[in-house]
């Protein structure tokens, strides 16, 4: 596939502002969030590229992405989870059970013990738990023609959406799969 540089600077870019955010979230830098908006935007065009590219089975499409991300994020996941165990002084404010770390690894969203919040063990993961359920659409899409792939994407993100506006507050994987931020994949493609 061709390499788009200004999808290189725009990574760039987004990267910045998360790392901005993570390390000061004052109302100065508060906009870093928006790297995270950009990545969503970034990987709807790049899946929908590489899968419009050339023909991808859904099974070697997903393999490519399992590949890519579950190995860095595990090992993070599991040294944090580990290190709060053995030295829970140094992480006074990360409690979790067992079942929240299982389902962090499993990109599973559940409320987090330590605040509440809809966020796996390592709380800056959250945004793969949409990354995941993206990439699971698009593995479906492929077992269908080229001309009914954008249809079944936009549509099932869409219709996420719609649902998430319908269905109850207080159920973490409604909240984070069924998040607007959605729409910012649909952007991409």
């Amino acid at each position: 596939m061709k390499t788009f540089l200004s999808i290189q600077y725009l990574r760039g870019l987004a990267a910045f502002l998360v790392v901005c955010v993570h390390v000061n979230s004052t109302a100065l830098l508060s906009f870093g969030g928006s790297g995270v908006d950009i990545f969503f935007v970034i990987s709807g065009f790049i899946m929908w590229t590489i899968t419009a590219a050339r023909e991808s089975s859904p099974r070697t499409f997903a393999t490519r992405r399992l590949l890519r991300i579950v190995p860095l994020y595990w090992a993070f996941t599991l040294l944090l989870a580990g290190a709060s165990l053995l030295v829970p002084a140094a992480f006074p404010n990360l409690r979790f059970s067992v079942g929240e770390l299982v389902a962090s690894l499993a990109f599973f969203p559940v409320y987090n013990t330590t605040n509440g919040f809809a966020r796996p063990v390592l709380q800056q993961g959250w945004s793969l738990n949409c990354e995941m359920l993206f990439y699971v659409i698009m593995a479906a899409a492929l077992l269908f023609g080229r001309g009914v792939r954008a249809l079944i994407v936009v549509g099932t993100l869409l219709a996420l959406v719609a649902a998430g506006q319908l269905l109850p507050a207080g159920i973490a994987a409604v909240e984070i799969w069924a998040t607007p931020l959605l729409l910012e994949f649909v952007a991409g493609i």
